[in-house]
């Protein structure tokens, strides 16, 4: 949130954004039934939901990380020297 709000007070400093691993809502990344869970367990034991959290999002991460290393290399040699330069 802090990244994209500073691209909005500051569009002349921003040429590109670029943001991994987030999504607008958590509604849109888990079902009702999930955040239902997660809310009962943020209320009842709130170490144990922390540790939860962190780690759905450290799964997340890294399967975003693998298909999106996945993407580069179907880009071909050439594409991808530009992206590295």
């Amino acid at each position: 949130m802090t990244a994209i709000r500073y691209a909005l007070r500051h569009p002349d400093r921003i040429a590109s954004l670029v943001l991994f691993g987030v999504v607008a809502r958590a509604e849109d990344a888990n079902s009702a039934e999930e955040m239902a869970q997660l809310a009962r367990m943020v209320r009842t034991n709130w170490e144990r939901a922390s540790r939860t959290l962190a780690g759905m999002n450290l799964q997340r991460s890294s399967e975003m990380a693998a298909r999106l290393a996945d993407d580069l290399a179907a880009l071909g040699d050439g594409e991808t020297a530009l992206l590295e330069s």
